[in-house]
């Protein structure tokens, strides 16, 4: 229903969340696929140190992504709360209901 009263605000706080959740995760998941090339090509060649090395910076590199995918996912998720949120009005005070008051 959001979508239909305030098309403008909820599509634009998705396309920018899926556009952050891209650019943060696309880079560890480089770094993991160039490591697991490495990985592979040290364990096939005999290189133990490499291949521990390797493994060591996939590691890290899927950990860093995996943080960075749950970073976005919530600011994603305030931004889409945030579009869809709608103002409220502020409450009208006590006295400005009953003229009495103003007057006594």
């Amino acid at each position: 229903m959001d979508l239909v009263r305030r098309p403008a605000s909820v599509l634009a706080a998705f396309a920018l969340g899926i556009a952050a959740l891209v650019l943060l995760v696309g880079a560890p998941l480089a770094v993991a696929a160039v490591a697991w090339s490495a990985a592979r090509d040290a364990f096939a060649g005999g290189r133990p140190i490499a291949a521990v090395v390797a493994v060591a910076v996939l590691s890290a590199a899927w950990v860093t992504g995996l943080c960075l995918a749950g970073a976005a996912s919530a600011w994603r998720r305030v931004a889409l709360a945030t579009a869809v949120a709608a103002p409220e009005a502020a409450p009208e005070p006590a006295a400005a209901r009953r003229p009495e008051a103003v007057a006594g």
